[in-house]
């Protein structure tokens, strides 16, 4: 997992280091809840909950250049509209890890910066 330093520097130009921070923590804060959404609505079958969630964390992943989730948010989003279960599953299985992995890299991001 990279972020795009493109993105990361927008954001420090916006509003710096508080800024980065405030978007990491309110990135950390709600999104867990997006991917539990989508892991939880998966077995019931329920593809308009993982289509919104994985439209939330297509943007919210899209503000720090975390391109490895926005893709899979992305192909999720487009196959859970589309109403493929399968490839829906299999896409909802790689998003905790892949989630995870975007989240430490953050968290390293701001832990470096603000040193």
């Amino acid at each position: 997992m990279t972020l795009k330093q493109e993105s990361i520097d927008q954001i420090l130009n916006l509003g710096g280091v508080a800024l980065l921070g405030k978007m990491i923590d309110a990135f950390v804060r709600s999104s867990p809840e997006k991917v539990t959404a989508a892991v939880e609505s998966m077995p019931r079958g329920d593809l308009e909950t993982v289509n919104r969630s994985a439209h939330s964390l297509k943007s919210s992943a899209a503000n720090f250049g975390a391109m490895q989730l926005v893709e899979l948010v992305s192909e999720l989003e487009d196959v859970a509209r589309n109403g493929n279960v399968e490839r829906s599953a299999e896409l909802v299985r790689s998003l905790p890890g892949l989630f995870d992995e975007a989240v430490g890299k953050l968290q390293d991001l701001r832990r470096e910066l603000e040193a």
